[in-house]
């Protein structure tokens, strides 16, 4: 399992989402920063929002961004 795989089981990603890269560079502040991208592959399809997206930021939830899970205190 490489380092794609196991951010992209721990951020819950399904179908067509992936992590794409990560990386880890020094900080502004000392210590490291982790730096992930995340995409999807050519031609991918998603499921309508239809109506269940943000009505302020207009985006649509994301799985690491469920209750709990810790990822979206340092995003």
């Amino acid at each position: 399992m490489n380092s794609e795989q196991l951010f992209g089981m721990a951020l819950d990603l399904h179908t067509p989402w992936q992590v794409d890269g990560v990386e880890f560079k020094p900080g502004t502040k000392g210590g490291e920063e982790l730096h992930m991208t995340s995409g999807f592959a050519r031609g991918s399809r998603f499921a309508d929002a239809n109506g269940h997206a943000c009505p302020v930021h207009d985006t649509v939830p994301v799985p690491w961004a469920r209750p709990g899970s810790g990822f979206t205190l340092l995003f």
